[in-house]
């Protein structure tokens, strides 16, 4: 019985060493998170037009006039939009507290069947 706890406790070490080593000899430049590159001069957004709950076309110059939380998201969703909504929610008050006004936008990644109906 003793053997085999032995031989598991030392592939587990083995294992550790491994990726120790791995990350000890990979350039740190393989270890950056897509989160923490830079993306200054990056060619993300611009100009775009949208259709409000109402079913009225908005377009960017409509809704962003100054500081703006958008929300990429669905209308069916049981689990974790109602829970981004209400953190949204929360920043706003938040914010509005502090004096700072923004504008929350939610857009829809589900056009099929989030309709202004």
């Amino acid at each position: 019985m003793q053997k085999p706890m032995i031989a598991v406790a030392a592939a587990i070490a083995l294992a550790v060493v491994a990726a120790a080593g791995y990350l000890a000899l990979t350039p740190r430049s393989a270890h950056i998170s897509p989160a923490m590159v830079n993306v200054e001069g990056a060619a993300i957004g611009g100009p775009f037009e949208l259709t409000t709950h109402k079913g009225d076309r908005v377009t960017s110059a409509d809704v962003i006039d100054g500081p703006t939380l958008v929300y990429f998201g669905y209308t069916f969703c049981p689990d974790i939009c109602p829970v981004d909504t209400q953190i949204m929610a929360d920043a706003v008050d938040i914010l509005t507290d502090r004096g700072v006004e923004v504008t929350p936008i939610f857009v829809t990644v589900d056009p099929a069947r989030d309709t202004p109906k």
